[in-house]
């Protein structure tokens, strides 16, 4: 029994050392050195011995360049999603009538000025979601927006149906979005 308690404590002391080694910036060299207790307890660099990833480890998070990069593509691309559909609705508003249900026509405007309102906001949309601080608040404007639009129209969704993978894509990127940064207060000076 007093040789299973030592074969015991001495492999908690090496899933210890495995352990504070994944966590480490070094830790593939130091997993090497290691050797024979890393094979021994069959630990991978950023799981624990059981072979679950800790959640927010380094192992896990992407390179600070690939998220610039998936944020700039869905930016980009909601971007142009909606660039292209408003520049379309303010050149030929008439091929979006369909689209707008009949309980939304105001008496005495028509529908052209009305398309041609909602195209500015399109656009403004696109322009704040490319910004830093605005692109949360765009991304989630743009996905109530594109829902608003789907499912107000049941009868055209043989076309919208496209408006969902565009609306989860601003999910997508009203969570990835970092937040803008609190506004800071100084004194007034008198």
């Amino acid at each position: 029994m007093g040789s299973t308690a030592g074969r015991s404590r001495t492999r908690h002391k090496r899933t210890t050392a495995v352990w504070r080694l994944s966590r480490s910036t070094h830790s593939r060299t130091a997993l090497r050195r290691l050797g024979s207790a890393a094979l021994l307890l069959d630990v991978e660099v950023g799981a624990d011995v059981a072979g679950h990833t800790r959640p927010g480890h380094a192992a896990d998070a992407a390179p600070p360049g690939i998220e610039a990069l998936r944020l700039l593509l869905l930016q980009s691309g909601l971007a142009f999603v909606l660039v292209y559909a408003s520049l379309s609705t303010l050149f030929d508003p008439l091929k979006f009538v369909g689209y707008v249900p009949s309980w939304m026509a105001m008496p005495g405007i028509g529908m052209g000025p009305m398309l041609r309102c909602f195209a500015c906001f399109e656009l403004v949309l696109a322009i704040a979601m490319m910004t830093r601080r605005f692109a949360r608040p765009a991304a989630l404007a743009a996905a109530l927006t594109l829902a608003g639009v789907t499912v107000t129209n049941p009868s055209q969704f043989d076309v919208l149906f496209r408006n969902v993978a565009i609306v989860c894509a601003a999910l997508a990127l009203a969570v990835a979005a970092p937040a803008p940064a609190p506004a800071q207060l100084t004194p007034r000076r008198r």
